[in-house]
């Protein structure tokens, strides 16, 4: 490179400069190639750095899941479950937990523990923590006889808070979570009970399904499937749930059950289980507040004509690129796959079969090419192939019988 770069300094100069240029030359080249030779070691080492990289990057030999499930009293309620995409398989562990009704989990710790809503009429929460020598999850704390219908809970950023939702009363309840050793005592922190109704059967009166925090943590965020509404906290004011507001009022009867957040955009999707609609909406990042940006049907119009009432959607999810959105829809019992756009807007582009009936909830595999699906009236949990660049999904035969399964995750 030093001999092309004087070269061509030299051009327009005179004999003598030349003469005087080609001594300079003939000392500095052997000391180039003896600092390219020297660099031939260094060569194989980013060589064999790269070959490191690939094969840390491969995908994981195998995947675990927690399933939470409906159940009866003295029934195993959680389970574990390991996903080998290599082999095609989905196997359960052979000890199950007994936990009554342990329908949504918050996970943390790397998932090394978890929070569980448990319970029917007279519910509670419970902190699980794995234990590695038995590989599985022990009870480490609860409270009991603190609702009567918790239907999901969520964790705070930074893992000192949970937030649980209560189908039956309308209620949101915030505790505080302290560390003992190796335990995490829950104390009631605050708590608000929603008022009013809306048009349907189903909406005689509040039915609180879904809280959680945004990205900032700054926001907590209910979703009221009986008032049609997106209740917003502000959380600066840590142990109380301050300065309540109506975030987003959605149509009458749409009956909104769950929400995601857009992972690099101040936008929020809105699952409603009633009209199978997603809405779409701008976040203000300064008040929470919510703006209507978008509606658009978890359905197509042939599907909607056929069975007009008789669909209900459940849980929505986003690939970690933010590129695509996955919503289950019981009834038709179907995925409903849709394009994000650069402004966060969607475009339904597939609804694929569950191959399972009566889809309560969804996750994708921690490399993004499955999905996982806890079909709750089939009593199975089936795996969907997911193609990474085009977002679409396809079946497999993969699947693992659990009794009425409610909530599927990773840990």
């Amino acid at each position: 490179m030093e001999h092309t770069f004087l070269s061509h300094a030299i051009l327009n100069t005179t004999t003598l400069h030349k003469a005087l240029l080609n001594k300079v030359i003939n000392a500095f080249y052997p000391l180039t190639i003896a600092a390219i030779l020297l660099t031939l070691p260094a060569c194989s080492s980013i060589e064999e750095q790269t070959q490191n990289h690939v094969l840390s990057n491969q995908p994981r030999q195998q995947q675990n899941l927690l399933i939470g499930a409906f159940n009866n009293a003295g029934e195993a309620g959680l389970f574990q479950l390991t996903f080998s995409p290599k082999q095609a398989t989905l196997t359960k562990a052979s000890q199950a937990i007994e936990a009554p009704n342990p329908v949504y989990l918050a996970t943390q710790n790397k998932h090394q523990d978890f929070f569980t809503v448990v319970g029917k009429k007279s519910g509670g929460l419970a902190h699980y923590q794995f234990n590695p020598n038995k590989q599985s999850f022990e009870l480490k704390s609860q409270l009991t006889n603190i609702n009567q219908g918790a239907c999901h809970i969520a964790m705070h950023p930074n893992i000192n808070q949970v937030a649980v939702a209560d189908y039956a009363t309308g209620e949101v309840s915030l505790f505080a979570v302290n560390e003992q050793g190796n335990k995490k005592q829950l104390s009631l922190l605050d708590k608000y009970t929603n008022q009013g109704k809306s048009i349907t059967k189903r909406q005689q009166g509040p039915h609180s399904h879904y809280v959680q925090w945004d990205r900032t943590g700054k926001f907590l965020y209910a979703v009221d499937l009986g008032t049609d509404e997106v209740l917003l906290f502000n959380n600066s004011a840590e142990n109380h749930l301050a300065d309540k507001k109506v975030a987003a009022k959605l149509s009458a009867g749409d009956g909104p059950r769950h929400m995601v957040f857009h992972p690099n955009m101040p936008v929020v999707y809105v699952i409603n289980e009633l009209s199978n609609v997603v809405a779409v909406y701008q976040q203000n990042e300064q008040t929470g507040l919510l703006s209507l940006m978008q509606r658009v049907s978890a359905l197509t119009l042939q599907v909607k004509e056929e069975q007009a009432t008789a669909n209900f959607a459940s849980a929505i999810k986003i690939s970690n690129d933010a590129r695509f959105i996955y919503a289950a829809i019981r009834g038709i019992n179907k995925i409903a796959v849709f394009g994000v756009a650069k402004n966060g807007e969607l475009e339904l582009i597939q609804l694929q079969s569950t191959l399972g009936n009566w889809p309560r909830d969804i996750t994708l595999s921690a490399e993004q090419n499955y999905l996982f699906i806890a079909n709750k009236r089939s009593n199975e949990i089936t795996v969907l192939k997911r193609d990474q660049q085009n977002g679409l999904l396809s079946p497999t035969t993969i699947k693992a019988s659990i009794p009425q399964p409610a909530y599927i995750g990773l840990y």
